[in-house]
């Protein structure tokens, strides 16, 4: 099965990338298929790197829609995802809001799904979800 993860990139702290990295080195763990987008370093341009996130949403079974940072990105890579009817795991930090404009679409449509996460398990809780969820079908 594979995934996209979206999260906030920019201007993220070190810590919060590391966090955001060995989550989906722990998905790979699991026999996930993970879809990685360009970091920040070396890239192509702008354009391509659009291009390529924009594909891997396309070429994804399952997006991953992080909401604990604001992402300008992140919310055009889950309006394509809506758009071409992907299913779509928003994941909620239990204890941070989130925007209606991605609230709307959780209650509006069957292929998104809303998990409320507890950050202090290190992902284990949403791990846990995926595996039971995927893997022991």
């Amino acid at each position: 099965m594979k995934i996209y993860v979206s999260h906030s990139l920019t201007d993220a702290p070190i810590e919060y990338l590391e966090s955001k990295n060995n989550f989906k080195k722990n998905l790979e763990d699991l026999g996930f298929e993970v879809l990685h987008f360009f970091g920040l370093g070396s890239s192509p341009s702008a354009f391509e790197v659009y291009q390529y996130d924009i594909k891997n949403v396309e070429n994804s079974d399952l997006v991953i829609i992080f909401t604990d940072r604001p992402s300008f990105g992140g919310g055009q890579e889950f309006q394509h995802a809506i758009g071409i009817s992907k299913n779509i795991l928003v994941l909620k930090n239990k204890d941070l809001k989130v925007t209606r404009m991605i609230l709307g679409p959780v209650q509006e449509y069957n292929n998104i799904e809303l998990f409320e996460y507890d950050p202090a398990l290190n992902y284990g809780d949403i791990l846990e979800y995926l595996k039971n969820k995927y893997l022991l079908k």
